[in-house]
C-alpha cells in the first residue's frame, strides 16, 4: 500500500522525502523480500515455491541468496 501511495505522489509530480525515496528504491524496503520468504515457507518444497513466483520475485530470491552467501563468507573469516 505504501509503495502504491508513493508512486501516485511521484506520478502527480509531487515531491517525496529522501527517506521515502530510499525506501521505494529498495534500500529500506523489505516488503518484497518478506512476501517472497512467506511464499517459499508456505510451499511444500522449494521448487514448488519457486514455481509460484514471477520474474521480479525470482530476482528478489537471487538478491537474498547473494546476501546469504556474503554473510556466510564473513562468518568464515577468523
Amino acid at each position: 500500500e505504501w509503495k502504491a501511495k508513493l508512486k501516485v505522489e511521484l506520478k502527480a509530480s509531487r515531491p517525496i522525502s529522501g527517506v521515502d525515496e530510499d525506501w521505494l528504491n529498495g534500500d529500506g524496503n523489505l516488503i518484497d523480500e518478506e512476501r517472497v520468504v512467506e511464499i517459499l515457507n508456505s510451499a511444500s518444497d522449494y521448487e514448488q515455491g519457486l514455481a509460484q513466483l514471477d520474474s521480479w520475485d525470482k530476482t528478489v530470491v537471487q538478491k537474498l541468496q547473494k546476501l546469504a552467501e556474503s554473510g556466510s563468507r564473513k562468518n568464515d573469516v577468523p
